[in-house]
C-alpha cells in the first residue's frame, strides 16, 4: 500500500470538534503527511475542487458522513466519525451512511446507528494534547471544578407542552413517563432504545403511525431537556456539604441556579486556559454517559484525579473501565456517596497524587492524538 501524502480533515465550528481537528492536523504532520483543515463543511463543486486540486488520500469529516455531503460522487476514500446523534438540534444520526469507514466513541446502537448504516466501522475516542494539558507544578486552590454545560431545570410548563407527530398527539408529560418506565436517563441513554420506546407510544394510538420531522425533534427534545435537567446539578449540590472550595466553569444555566451560581466563575474555552483551572484543582468533577470525555482525559494528562458517575457502559468495549483502572487512574461516585467520596480524597493527598500520576501516564501511553491518527492510518492501509 503506497505510503499517504495528504490528508483532508473537516468539522463544524464547535470547540470541541475544533480541538480534535488541530489535534489530528498536528499528529499527522508530525508524521510527515500533509493536512488540509478547515472548520466547514464543503459541498457540491466546492467539494469536488478541493478534491481535484489537493488530492487527498482520505477526507476525514467528523459529524458527517459521505451521503450527507450534497452533491457529491467523487470516487475518494470517506471516513465519519460519528461523535453525536445530534448537533445544533440538528439529527446526524437519521441520514448518516455512505462512509468507508466510520468510527464512534459508544456502541453504535446506543448512539442511533443501525448495522447498515456503517458496513465497516470502530471506535475511536477523544484524545490528548499532552504538551497542552501536562502538571504545570502549582499548588492546587480548588477542593473541586468542572468545565461543561448546566441545563436549566425543567419546568412545569414544558411538561404541559403537546406534540403532533403523524397525525398522534402526545403530551410531554407522557413521554416522561414512559421514557422513566423504559429506564432511560442521562446516564445510560441509548438512542434506538429511545427510538423504539417513542414509536411504541405513537402506535399505540395508531398502529399504522411513520416517524416525521417532529418526531426526530422530540428525540433531541428527550436527550437535551428530559435527560439533561437534573442529574449534573443536583448532584453537585450534594458536594457543597462536604466543601464550598469549588469553582464551576461552562455554559447554560449556572448564573441562574440559586444554589450553585455563587461558585460559577465564567466561561472557560481555550485549552491553556482549561489547563490552568484542572492544575488548581485537586479533584475534577464529571457526570455523564460518556466516561471517556475530554473532561475526564484532560483531567488525568494533566495528572489531577477524576470523579464520576457510574453507568451500565463502563466495562464495555468502549467504556472506561477497558482503558483506566478505577482506583488507579480514577473514583467511581453515585449519588448517595459522593460527599463520602469527596471526602476521602481530600483528606489523602498522597493517594491523590498517586492517581493523578497513574493517569497522566496511561493517558502518555495511549490517548494522544499520534496514537489515535496512526489507528486511522492502520485502518486506512488495511482496508
Amino acid at each position: 500500500m503506497p505510503a499517504v501524502k495528504r490528508v483532508a480533515i473537516f468539522t463544524h465550528p464547535d470547540t470541541a470538534m475544533i480541538n480534535m481537528v488541530l489535534g489530528l492536523k498536528t499528529a499527522f504532520e508530525a508524521m510527515g503527511i500533509e493536512v488540509i483543515s478547515g472548520f466547514s463543511y464543503l459541498d457540491g463543486h466546492r467539494m469536488r475542487v478541493m478534491v481535484d486540486m489537493v488530492r487527498p488520500d482520505f477526507i476525514l469529516e467528523i459529524n458527517r458522513s459521505r451521503n450527507q455531503i450534497v452533491d457529491f460522487d467523487e470516487k475518494i476514500h470517506h471516513i465519519g466519525w460519528f461523535e453525536a446523534p445530534y448537533h445544533s438540534g440538528k439529527r446526524l444520526d437519521v441520514t448518516w451512511g455512505g462512509s468507508d469507514m466510520t468510527y464512534t466513541n459508544m456502541d453504535p446502537a446506543i448512539m442511533g446507528l443501525e448495522p447498515h448504516q456503517i458496513p465497516r466501522w470502530d471506535y475511536l475516542h477523544f484524545a490528548i494534547d499532552t504538551e497542552i494539558y501536562r502538571p504545570m507544578g502549582v499548588a492546587p486552590v480548588l477542593d473541586l471544578s468542572t468545565i461543561g454545560y448546566l441545563a436549566v431545570p425543567l419546568q412545569p410548563q414544558e411538561l404541559e407542552i403537546v406534540v403532533e407527530s403523524g397525525g398522534v398527539r402526545v403530551s410531554v408529560r407522557e413521554v416522561a413517563a414512559v421514557v422513566q418506565a423504559a429506564g432511560l436517563s442521562e446516564t445510560n441513554f441509548h438512542t434506538l432504545k429511545l427510538r423504539d420506546c417513542l414509536e411504541a407510544l405513537f402506535r399505540s394510538r395508531n398502529p399504522a403511525y411513520r416517524p416525521d420531522d417532529m418526531f426526530w425533534q422530540l428525540m433531541t427534545f428527550v436527550a437535551d431537556r428530559l435527560f439533561r435537567a437534573g442529574g449534573r446539578g443536583e448532584t453537585l449540590k450534594k458536594v457543597l456539604s462536604v466543601t464550598r472550595n469549588v469553582r464551576l466553569f461552562g455554559t447554560g444555566a449556572w448564573p441562574a441556579d440559586p444554589v450553585l451560581s455563587p461558585y460559577y466563575a465564567g466561561r472557560v474555552f481555550k485549552p491553556s486556559e482549561k489547563a490552568a483551572v484542572i492544575n488548581l484543582s485537586r479533584t475534577v468533577y464529571h457526570y455523564g454517559a460518556v466516561m471517556m470525555h475530554e473532561r475526564v482525559l484532560e483531567a488525568m494528562a494533566c495528572g489531577v484525579l477524576p470523579i464520576m458517575n457510574r453507568t451500565p457502559y463502563d466495562h464495555e468495549p468502549f467504556g472506561i473501565c477497558r482503558h483506566f483502572a478505577e482506583g488507579e487512574h480514577f473514583l467511581f461516585y453515585d449519588e448517595n456517596n459522593i460527599g463520602e467520596v469527596l471526602r476521602a480524597l481530600l483528606a489523602d493527598e498522597p493517594r491523590r497524587r498517586r492517581m493523578g500520576e497513574q493517569g497522566r501516564q496511561r493517558i502518555l501511553e495511549r490517548h494522544t492524538w499520534r496514537q489515535r491518527a496512526e489507528q486511522i492510518l492502520s485502518d486506512f492501509q488495511n482496508r
